[in-house]
């Protein structure tokens, strides 16, 4: 999973520093929850869920590993389906009333997975921050701190009703 997020970063040049901060962000999440900083640090009124996810990441063996936040990251923002939008034929236009339709698609396994780390990779470019590093800490802690709340899950959530809908 670490592989396949940093080469998203690599296609933009500079194969070294993106690994480097890259890396530094992970470290610097860590660096957050694991020193005694949660108590008084900016990120705990900023952020909701600051309190269940330091709890989470100290009782639990399995988080202290890179790949494995990653892979928990990835598991509550991936998306089984997509939504296209169509142009809808001149033949058509008139019945419908409409210039544009949706249509649901099924993503593979596979393809969830890659999809989420672009949308993680497009994501950072969203912050007005000129530092890669900080906007990547910025994304990071917006997907672990307010997953629910977060731009991914967000737009998961909207896939999901616009699929209900139809």
């Amino acid at each position: 999973m670490f592989n396949k997020l940093t080469r998203f970063f690599f296609k933009s040049g500079g194969v070294s520093q993106h690994y480097k901060n890259i890396l530094k962000t992970f470290s610097h999440v860590y660096l957050i929850f694991f020193s005694k900083m949660v108590g008084g640090n900016t990120y705990n009124q900023s952020y909701i869920n600051t309190q269940e996810f330091s709890f989470i990441l100290k009782t639990s063996k399995s988080y202290k590993n890179i790949p494995k936040l990653l892979s928990w990251i990835l598991s509550l923002n991936t998306s089984q389906f997509n939504l296209e939008i169509q142009k809808v034929s001149k033949k058509y236009k008139k019945k419908l009333k409409k210039k544009y339709l949706y249509k649901v698609k099924y993503i593979k396994k596979d393809r969830q997975v890659s999809r989420v780390l672009r949308w993680i990779y497009l994501i950072n470019y969203s912050f007005s921050i000129h530092k890669l590093k900080k906007r990547f800490l910025l994304n990071l802690l917006d997907l672990l701190l307010n997953f629910k709340k977060s731009n991914l899950f967000l737009k998961k959530v909207t896939v999901y009703k616009n699929f209900l809908k139809i």
